[in-house]
């Protein structure tokens, strides 16, 4: 592994990990907060204080692996994110996401201090996340479900040229991918 860039990297420490055991890996994230990011730079970690929605302007291609770890969740238009790392990474680059599963909620813990909570704008599940990357041309290399998460690990196979990456994502009629509206 030669190079990882984290979407969402809080305070670095996914990354940091990467460093300490790999030493010649080209590490790098991009993080909202201030403060997150101050954190990550002072472990080390080269990382962008700026919005998702900019990623465009960062040279995603270059990197072997993306992560998203618990972050897509978050994301008010999770497709138009997928959408710009998409348009900005290279056949044969690696995406890492890991989040909760939906489907199957830890019933040890309150639904609504961890799943079911105002940050959470989407719900994912194995469905509409096997749906969305074969949309988007993604070939699952690994899954794993552990204590209520869902891990994957998969390889974007190209850009078709037919492809518009702008979608509704359903199924027979049914929306796969559920939008969580919060009245505060």
């Amino acid at each position: 592994l030669s190079s990882v860039f984290e979407i969402g990297c809080g305070s670095g420490y996914n990354l940091y990990s990467f460093k300490r055991f790999e030493k010649n890996i080209e590490i790098s994230g991009i993080e909202p907060s201030e403060i997150a990011s101050n954190h990550a730079k002072f472990l080390g970690v080269n990382v962008i204080n700026d919005i998702v929605e900019n990623l465009e302007e960062y040279p995603l291609n270059k990197y072997k692996v993306i992560i998203l770890s618990h972050v897509f969740e978050h994301f008010v238009n999770p497709i138009s994110v997928l959408s710009l790392i998409v348009n900005n990474i290279s056949k044969n680059n690696y995406l890492y996401l890991e989040g909760p599963d939906s489907e199957f909620p830890l019933f040890e813990t309150p639904l609504s201090a961890f799943w079911f909570q105002i940050p959470h704008t989407y719900y994912l599940n194995r469905h509409n996340l096997d749906a969305i990357f074969k949309s988007f041309n993604f070939t699952i290399v690994k899954f794993k479900q552990k204590n209520n998460i869902l891990k994957y690990l998969v390889k974007f196979q190209g850009k078709p040229k037919e492809k518009k990456y702008n979608f509704n994502l359903s199924i027979g009629g049914f929306q796969v991918l559920r939008f969580k509206l919060a009245i505060i």
